[in-house]
């Protein structure tokens, strides 16, 4: 018969597989095949919008340190991966409850237009990520055409 905890970790396996159906791409490994026990990823929750010249995105990271979040832009996408570490210095053994989401995760966002990613700026404050995306402005240039007799 199957413990509260199995059935936690199952509920939690099913959440990431939803989730996964949200994002635009997945990571190169399938972790859905890897137990729950051992896998250690979460998914941390993003607001996104968008304005006339640019895209913000929120995330929630709280207990992530600026050192353990990786902020990529590859043309219309923008990976956000890391970690959130298990607090150091207690073991495991020691614990009663944990249920603070820990491990790595990775969430990516691909939008309509290209990003400028030499203006991009991101700020982490208070367990918030807030990343500015500004839209890169397409270039054109005119040719004149010239008539010949």
């Amino acid at each position: 018969m199957p413990t509260p905890a199995d059935l936690l970790k199952d509920l939690m396996l099913i959440q990431k597989r939803l989730n996964s159906l949200f994002d635009e791409s997945q990571p190169t490994f399938d972790t859905s095949l890897m137990p729950t026990s051992s896998a250690g990823y979460w998914t941390p929750v993003v607001d996104c919008y968008e304005t006339d010249d640019k895209y913000a995105i929120t995330a929630e990271l709280p207990g992530v340190s600026r050192e353990d979040i990786d902020l990529q832009v590859r043309g219309r996408k923008i990976i956000l991966s890391g970690e959130r570490k298990l607090s150091q210095g207690i073991p495991k053994e020691n614990y009663h409850r944990v249920e603070c989401a820990s491990g790595k995760f990775l969430r990516t966002l691909e939008f309509s237009t290209e990003i400028d990613e030499t203006r991009v700026d991101a700020q982490l404050t208070d367990g918030v990520l807030r990343v500015t995306l500004p839209k890169r402005t397409p270039s054109s240039r005119v040719i004149p055409i010239e008539r010949r007799v």
